[in-house]
């Protein structure tokens, strides 16, 4: 009998411990979501001259090596986000490069690598007003060469990354071989205790209410196996 509350008051700290987790984690979902909402601004229509992409042009390559590119970046309400602009299009271009190159990176370098691996030689900006609602919008133009240094340190970037990547992923599978380690010997104490429940009051009754007891023996191994699905 004691073996059944023990049992019971596992299962019931499992289910309380459930009940609690999930209805915060929908709260705090909900919350972002209208917190989402509200943050939300009408974009303002840009003039169709003014919602142009970045365009990036190969200017020269010399055997392979030190590719250099001329970006035109789109127009922005700031020279910095226009600089910004054209440097996330020239990420964008070297990744396509070194994947040209059959060298394909898994890291998307940051942009701060990206400035500190290419080399700006010419930065033009060009400025124009699109009338009232708009203003004034820049443009610049950037050349951006891959020097040797800089493709050894985007793939050494890269090769770090993997690594990390991969340590990660050994965790995971560590760590999901523990969990299922853990339902299974619950599933099992689970098992075995209404196993030893059920005879002993079944000896307890000289077989009066066994299938009560068959019944009850069932559901609580069941409602275990319930609880360990909703864990997982």
């Amino acid at each position: 009998m004691k073996s059944l509350v023990v049992a019971l008051g596992i299962v019931v700290g499992l289910g309380a411990l459930i009940l609690s987790k999930y209805p915060m984690e929908r709260r705090a979902s909900t919350s972002n979501a209208v917190a989402g909402g509200d943050a939300k601004t009408s974009p303002v229509a840009l003039p169709a001259d003014a919602r142009t992409e970045p365009v990036v042009k190969l200017v020269s390559q010399v055997d392979d090596r030190e590719p250099r590119w001329k970006v035109v970046s789109k127009w922005q309400v700031t020279k910095q986000d226009a600089f910004e602009s054209a440097i996330a299009a020239a990420q964008a271009e070297i990744m396509d490069y070194m994947r040209g190159q059959n060298q394909p990176l898994e890291l998307t370098p940051p942009r701060d690598l990206v400035r500190s691996c290419a080399k700006v030689d010419k930065n033009t900006e060009e400025s124009r007003n699109f009338g009232p609602g708009v203003g004034e919008m820049h443009r610049v133009t950037v050349e951006v060469t891959l020097s040797d240094h800089g493709r050894q340190t985007l793939q050494a970037k890269d090769r770090e990354f993997r690594v990390q990547q991969n340590q990660v992923a050994r965790e995971v599978r560590s760590q999901e071989r523990l969990i299922f380690l853990a339902k299974l010997v619950a599933g099992l104490v689970a098992v075995l205790g209404a196993t030893a429940c059920y005879f002993r009051m079944e000896d307890m009754t000289k077989g009066y209410y066994t299938g009560w007891l068959r019944l009850a023996a069932a559901g609580f191994v069941g409602a275990v196996a319930v609880v360990l699905l909703l864990l997982s």
